[in-house]
């Protein structure tokens, strides 16, 4: 993957990444004067559809908020289960456990349905996904099963939306004080 991270691929996204801004602001142009906007979803909306253009070639924000509470619900499970290591295993229909797996159904369903679209239509984009998708055992020449394509987006997904965007959701509120 370390081929799409560099500095000559990430010179090429600074338009994709420019779009997606000015598509934010002017929509926030279009608000009423004094309308509240909720910075920390906005961010999150930006950063989802950077994250999904950028290295999907697809924009996926309009799932932001199904997608974005499933991704927190998923984190703060796997947070739980690491300070709470005889936690009840997941099997056991719990509260806890029932809306981590229907989080994680969630997330699967709309990254397996990405996975499908592309292999059903490759893009000529040179994206980290097209990568991915034509990776191959260097020994075997077998390329990643779904399950293997799916683990590496949401991994990608969650490192490169969440934590962008709590930054900027945070800075926009140092600027604000």
């Amino acid at each position: 993957m370390q081929p799409a991270f560099h500095q000559k691929q990430l010179v090429k996204l600074h338009h994709v990444i420019l779009d997606c801004v000015e598509s934010l602001l002017r929509e926030w142009l279009e608000k009423p004067e004094g309308e509240i906007i909720d910075i920390a979803a906005e961010m999150s909306r930006l950063t989802l559809k950077i994250v999904s253009s950028t290295l999907f070639s697809i924009d996926i924000s309009s799932k932001t908020d199904k997608l974005g509470q499933s991704l927190r619900i998923a984190l703060e499970y796997v947070y739980y289960r690491m300070n709470n290591p005889l936690a009840l295993p997941v099997w056991i229909p719990t509260p806890r456990n029932s809306e981590f797996r229907q989080a994680k159904q969630t997330l699967d369903r709309l990254v397996l349905d990405i996975i499908q679209y592309r292999r059903e239509h490759p893009s000529e984009q040179n994206d980290l996904l097209s990568m991915l998708l034509a990776a191959q055992d260097e020994e075997t020449g077998i390329g990643m099963s779904d399950r293997e394509l799916k683990d590496e987006v949401i991994t990608l997904i969650n490192a490169g939306h969440e934590t962008t965007a709590t930054a900027l959701a945070w800075t926009w509120y140092l600027i604000g004080t």
